[in-house]
């Protein structure tokens, strides 16, 4: 979940009329005092336990995509979806219905920043890797692409916000942020190139058209190249002496040699 920055018009942080007197959002104790990205995704008080974050999910016509980002949400939490918790790594959240479509989700940290690593930081590197992985390759099983897989839509959920929610599992990541999601007719080796809509990840040069599958894996290998480089810029001795298996893991994913020998 991106926040963004620089100066703001304070209406855009204004919590919607509408949306703090929701009486479904009362019912729930849910009190929303702060705005995470205009004019979007608002969140409770820090002080409050739990923390939930509301996202608004009405279609955005600027955007021109065929994308309901509601209905995907409630498919992926459907009943039994989640009865597999270390493969469905999308966050937990119920779909409220109110003067427009909205997500309630429980807050959890970013993982925007390089994680912190110890001395056994490819172990903490390869589950990373392992836990991104197997939430996408849920997506695509169920025939979908998140198409904007970056560390901003990457959450993370420690002790403390497992023991407040159920659903959570500390230590496991979770994707977030399904407004550029598609829902596919083809799985995953028989669909075809798309046009790439803008996304956190800029396309390699002269790359417009690709199999939406492979974009959410290019960019999970672009995720865990930002968390190597950060390793390195926190660590010259171990980036000097990078396991290979790390780099190798990361060139395949990005798939550089599929993309016209592509070096980020």
């Amino acid at each position: 979940m991106k926040v963004l920055e620089g100066p703001r018009p304070a209406e855009s942080l204004a919590v919607p009329a509408w949306l703090a007197d929701d009486l479904e959002l009362r019912r729930r104790g849910i009190t929303l005092v702060e705005c995470l990205r205009p004019p979007t995704v608002f969140c409770t008080s820090w002080f409050a336990t739990p923390q939930h974050v509301v996202k608004i999910v009405e279609p955005d016509a600027n955007l021109k995509l065929d994308i309901d980002e509601a209905a995907i949400c409630e498919f992926l939490q459907r009943p039994g979806a989640r009865e597999s918790p270390d493969t469905n790594h999308t966050i937990p959240c119920d779909v409220v219905h109110a003067e427009k479509t909205v997500l309630v989700m429980p807050y959890l940290p970013s993982m925007k920043a390089p994680p912190t690593l110890d001395p056994r930081w490819l172990e903490s590197f390869l589950d990373l890797a392992y836990q991104l992985l197997e939430g996408i390759d849920y997506l695509h099983r169920n025939r979908i692409a998140h198409m904007d897989i970056c560390p901003g839509n990457l959450l993370a959920a420690t002790p403390r916000e497992a023991d407040l929610d159920d659903r959570l599992a500390a230590g496991t990541v979770y994707i977030i942020d399904f407004d550029r999601a598609l829902r596919l007719a083809h799985a995953p080796g028989t669909q075809g190139p798309i046009l790439l809509p803008s996304a956190q990840f800029a396309p390699p040069p002269g790359v417009t058209h690709l199999d939406p599958y492979a974009w959410d894996v290019h960019c999970a290998g672009r995720v865990l190249e930002t968390f190597l480089a950060g390793k390195a810029r926190t660590d010259e001795a171990a980036a000097a002496a990078a396991p290979w298996v790390a780099e190798r893991l990361v060139l395949w994913l990005k798939g550089d040699e599929r993309l016209g020998g592509f070096r980020s």
